[in-house]
């Protein structure tokens, strides 16, 4: 996983994602100044921006001009902004679950004292089966790509987490681990945590997962790169012993340790792990 995921190089084929700071706000909903979250690399931006954002996920955006040092960017039809503003204790309990299937993770979360917002899968028939279940909406999407952008930057959501494909690590699998096309949706869910700007990034697999090199490879880039912490919570995130899951849970986070709830264990101080991210 490398910088150019979280913050890609301006071009003028296609579309961009990015999560970005106002910089000079034009009045006149002319062009107004921009810098990306990750690099700060500066840009233009031709549309109408909401008046007292500060921090934007911006969706769909297209590049229209190269020639100067600060690349001119508009909002087209299709394009989407969602103001993204500075965490708090109540959002960061608010979590949308990604790869949902019929949402076994987000029931434990709500254990531990978390609010699933809206589910996420690629897999309607077990979307249909989680709406049997529980309340909360579903979206069909693809965590590889942006069609989940929009469900995020909705939402008032400090949390996700998702149940990554297993498929490359686990005995009934294939075990090709990054070869696998489905371990993409590992990176993919860090980099929607990233532009969503949420605090916690739950991520959640099978136990070999924790100890393959290429996990470990990804999750320590994906810290580096944004400053994200992992892991940092030894404790179980279900309280519940009678869930009977092999999968466990690993934590990514910002530094937010006064907005954990109880239910998150009994030892809830934020630490590294010299050996690496853990499934605890």
């Amino acid at each position: 996983m490398d910088a150019t995921i979280l913050d890609p190089p301006f071009t003028t084929k296609g579309t961009m994602s990015l999560l970005c700071e106002v910089m000079i706000f034009d009045p006149n909903q002319g062009v107004h100044h921009l810098r990306t979250a990750l690099k700060g690399r500066m840009f233009r931006l031709e549309g109408v921006l909401p008046v007292d954002a500060t921090v934007l996920l911006l969706v769909g955006v297209k590049v229209v001009e190269m020639s100067s040092d600060r690349p001119l960017m508009k909002l087209a039809q299709e394009s989407q902004v969602f103001p993204k503003p500075s965490l708090n204790q109540q959002s960061m309990l608010n979590v949308v679950e990604l790869c949902s299937g019929i949402g076994c993770l987000g029931f434990g979360l709500e254990h531990a004292g978390f609010t699933v917002l809206h589910r996420c899968d690629i897999n309607d028939r077990m979307l249909e089966i989680a709406r049997n279940i529980h309340s909360a909406p579903t979206t069909v999407g693809d965590v590889c790509n942006d069609s989940l952008l929009p469900v995020i930057g909705a939402l008032n959501c400090g949390s996700i987490a998702a149940g990554v494909a297993c498929q490359p690590y686990s005995r009934l699998g294939d075990r090709k681990h990054g070869g696998d096309p489905r371990s993409l949706t590992l990176p993919g869910v860090l980099r929607l945590g990233f532009l969503g700007r949420c605090g916690i990034i739950i991520l959640e697999c099978v136990d070999a997962a924790g100890s393959c090199a290429w996990v470990q490879g990804v999750v320590k880039a994906f810290e580096a790169i944004t400053g994200y912490q992992v892991p940092c919570c030894p404790g179980h995130l279900a309280p519940s012993p009678d869930l009977g899951c092999q999968e466990k849970p690993m934590v990514v986070h910002t530094d937010a340790s006064e907005y954990w709830p109880s239910g998150m264990g009994t030892d809830a101080q934020m630490h590294s792990n010299a050996n690496g991210c853990q499934f605890a």
